[in-house]
């Protein structure tokens, strides 16, 4: 998944900067670049509100298409993440069955029975499977807006509000006629979080939006009153912190701050920078995919996993790939970018032209640390 720096794309929206307006040119550059993606990012809370909305609205889930492969699959409980692992460009699935929480809750509302499969909560993302059963019509690419709080136990059993969320994802696949399968992540700040959390996932409206058609409302949308509260525990992680992991080249810098390790996933936080004399409108926007390699010769999917910002060309970043192999003493992370402009700077479509790359910085070597 590339990462982009783009004036407020794929920023996650953090809840407690205040909305602004932003111009047309801003918002069809988002739809160019979100449009490009099968990803649906959402942003949380309403900071930057007008790209709030274009994000939510456009980034797009996957094609809700008949598929008998899912279909002949889909034992109700404990297996949803397993639906969706051969999607390797844009989520990391492997093992998750093994470590989630099974659910098995069923809330009905307005014709549409949905049903929490299971949940993992590593630190990083609370992640929830899901099954819609419905006939209504979702439409083909159906979509499904929702809210959460999220609040902490303290040490005398009081419940605090917890703001550690950016933003979230989601993936919806069509089993059959009147069955969906889908996968809700939300993703967290980088830094500590608790050992156990509620969440409380409600108020939603699922629907497929018009995508030519501004302000890309939603067609024939269902909403109801689907509410749920879970307690979750998480599966324990090990960081490893570093302050000289530096790879630059061309107008650009990424910093490895840390990588988070779990049974599951191994979250990579990165620090990446357009240096003052590249920022201008021939960089308006640089994507960054990373390589990753141990030193037993393994290769390792990487994807994108959410970034952090007030600033378009300094950006804090996390990629997540696999459990990496116990016998790896050594990784080699090499950064992949590439630089896009506009192509007409006096039109409004937002459509963007490479003007480099794809090139490689040089790669960061990490020493893992030997449980």
């Amino acid at each position: 998944m590339k990462k982009l720096y783009s004036q407020f794309n794929r920023i996650a929206i953090d809840e407690s900067i205040e909305s602004m307006q932003v111009s047309e040119q801003e918002i069809e550059r988002i739809k160019q670049r979100v449009l490009k993606q099968k990803k649906c990012q959402l942003p949380r809370g309403l900071s930057v509100a007008v790209i709030s909305i274009v994000m939510v609205i456009l980034a797009g889930t996957i094609t809700g298409i008949t598929n008998p492969a899912f279909a002949a699959n889909l034992p109700i409980i404990g297996n949803i993440f397993e639906l969706f692992k051969d999607n390797e460009e844009e989520y990391i699935f492997d093992n998750y069955q093994d470590y989630a929480s099974q659910v098995g809750i069923t809330q009905e509302s307005n014709g549409v029975s949905m049903t929490i499969t299971d949940v993992v909560y590593d630190k990083e993302n609370i992640t929830i499977g899901y099954t819609l059963e419905t006939k209504h019509d979702l439409g083909e690419d159906p979509f499904m807006e929702g809210d959460w709080e999220l609040k902490t136990l303290t040490k005398d059993n009081h419940l605090l509000n917890y703001h550690g969320s950016t933003g979230a994802s989601q993936l919806i696949e069509q089993i059959d006629e009147h069955t969906y399968a889908g996968i809700y992540m939300i993703q967290l700040k980088a830094g500590d979080h608790p050992d156990k959390i509620k969440l409380n996932w409600n108020k939603h409206k699922i629907g497929s939006f018009d995508r030519d058609n501004p302000p890309y409302s939603m067609v024939n949308p269902v909403e109801g009153s689907w509410n749920f509260e879970l307690t979750l525990k998480a599966i324990e992680r090990e960081v490893q912190k570093f302050d000289d992991l530096v790879s630059s080249s061309e107008g650009l810098e990424v910093r490895l701050k840390s990588i988070s390790k779990s049974p599951i996933t191994t979250s990579f936080h990165f620090t990446e920078i357009v240096e003052a004399n590249y920022r201008n409108e021939d960089w308006a926007s640089v994507f960054i995919n990373y390589k990753v390699t141990d030193d037993l010769g393994n290769e390792y999917t990487v994807v994108w996993n959410g970034a952090q910002g007030t600033n378009p060309y300094v950006m804090t970043s996390r990629s997540v790939t696999t459990a990496i192999n116990k016998e790896a003493s050594s990784l080699i992370i090499t950064p992949i970018a590439e630089i896009y402009k506009m192509k007409d700077s006096d039109a409004s479509n937002g459509e963007m032209e490479i003007v480099k790359g794809p090139f490689h910085l040089d790669p960061i070597v990490v020493p893992l640390e030997k449980e």
